[in-house]
């Protein structure tokens, strides 16, 4: 038998919801737990719920993760209840996406070993047999990827057997749905023991590729939603809360009965801080900028084929400039420092060391055919910052392109049909401009 431990009446009422919980979602770092309040002992209600009077929903949900770190849960408990506090205090609290209510929360010593062995079957293994257990409000809804992933199954002829399984109500895992989609949609992965810098490539190709099916499947998102996310954004950084981890995965969107977006939560505030942390995974509006185009049909309908391929220029670029390594971070800032002081140059030869400077350090960073694309959003950016340039000097001035001379430049520095063909689309582009 272990040893007794003085919090034991806490520790085993939080083993016995932990034993009758129903894992509704997982994620690298933990589970969820569906728990039905009401079916639990007289008087458990009080501890769990402490002095508030119900939960909102009559159920609970209680985040199971994985203990490395003393203190972890604790600090996501209380960014997540600075987070709530901050929304209920508004107002018009129906502008803004919610945060769950957290309750109690701790880090306890699991003694069953039955509800070790089901955590084990559930993906937790507790770290020194210990866990953190946090009790929130729970939601009745999806992620927003479950709800992306769900979209094209609908659609997409290739995943029509998930689609009747989903018809016959067949509780599918995230991981399974996900997989699936990826692998109708192509998305790659990198070799085993590819570098920082492939994963960066991939990923953002598969993340174009995602959002190409979304246009293709005519994917829609209320204005509202994508409105209430921005105002809490806004509204949680000028409380100096950021949440640092805002994808996807942690948008949680509630739905009726018909299965139509009610309202939107955030959840998921273990990495949130006081401050801006780009180095862990991007901006908080890195999410909102994905999906803008997905809230007016009429505009969806209008983007052209250019414009796609002028965004997936833009994302790639901004992946390097936004990336979550500060190593890759300071090489872009570093590149862009040089392009700056070259355009500045006077001399002859300012054509071919801008060139160089663009070929270099874009194939450094891709090391792949990817290179052109990273160039020609830089080539874009010299051009739009000319023109300024020019128009700013004498007005309606003609002047020679330094962007179709830089294209002129870099068709040549490595042949392949996929360089060749993307630097003449390029140049017909700068033509239209």
């Amino acid at each position: 038998m272990p040893e007794r431990s003085p919090d034991e009446p806490i520790e085993h009422l939080l083993e016995t919801c932990l034993l009758e919980g129903v894992k509704t979602d997982e994620g690298n770092k933990g589970i969820i737990l569906e728990l039905a309040i009401d079916k639990l002992p007289a008087g458990w209600q009080e501890q769990l719920l402490g002095e508030e009077e119900n939960a909102q929903s009559g159920q609970l949900a209680a985040k199971v993760i994985k203990i490395f770190l003393p203190g972890k849960i604790e600090h996501e408990a209380h960014m997540q209840r600075r987070a709530h506090d901050i929304i209920a205090d508004q107002a018009d609290q129906s502008a803004y996406a919610k945060v769950p209510h957290a309750y109690c929360h701790k880090e306890i010593t699991v003694h069953d070993p039955s509800l070790l062995s089901k955590l084990k079957t559930w993906g937790v293994t507790a770290v020194g047999d210990r866990v953190g257990f946090m009790v929130m409000d729970f939601v009745q809804g999806e992620d927003l990827a479950t709800h992306l992933y769900k979209h094209i199954i609908q659609h997409d002829h290739r995943l029509r057997d998930l689609k009747q399984r989903m018809g016959r109500g067949e509780r599918l895992t995230f991981n399974d749905i996900r997989d699936r989609v990826q692998v109708a949609m192509g998305f790659e992965r990198p070799p085993a023991q590819a570098g920082q810098v492939a994963e960066f490539i991939f990923e953002a190709a598969n993340l174009d590729r995602l959002m190409v099916a979304l246009k293709k499947y005519d994917f829609h998102l209320e204005q509202h939603i994508l409105d209430k996310l921005q105002n809490t954004i806004r509204l949680l950084h000028d409380n100096n809360i950021y949440h640092n981890d805002l994808h996807e995965r942690n948008i949680i969107l509630k739905l009726d009965e018909s299965g139509q977006i009610v309202d939107v939560y955030l959840v998921d505030f273990d990495r949130a801080l006081d401050m801006e942390d780009i180095s862990v995974a991007g901006r908080d509006s890195d999410v909102l900028t994905r999906y803008r185009s997905f809230t007016n049909a009429r505009d969806r309908e209008q983007e052209s084929a250019e414009e796609k391929w002028l965004l997936s220029m833009q994302r790639l670029k901004e992946r390097f400039a936004n990336s979550k390594s500060e190593k890759m971070r300071s090489m872009w800032r570093e590149f862009e420092g040089e392009i700056r002081k070259l355009l500045e140059l006077d001399s002859p030869n300012r054509i071919k060391l801008l060139a160089d400077e663009i070929f270099v350090r874009t194939y450094h960073l891709t090391q792949s055919d990817e290179w052109c694309r990273l160039a020609g959003a830089v080539v874009l950016d010299i051009d739009k910052l000319e023109k300024e340039r020019a128009v700013s000097r004498v007005e309606n001035r003609r002047i020679p392109s330094l962007a179709k001379s830089l294209v002129q430049n870099l068709i040549n520095r490595e042949s392949s049909p996929y360089t060749y063909n993307f630097w003449e689309k390029l140049w017909q582009q700068l033509d239209g401009n």
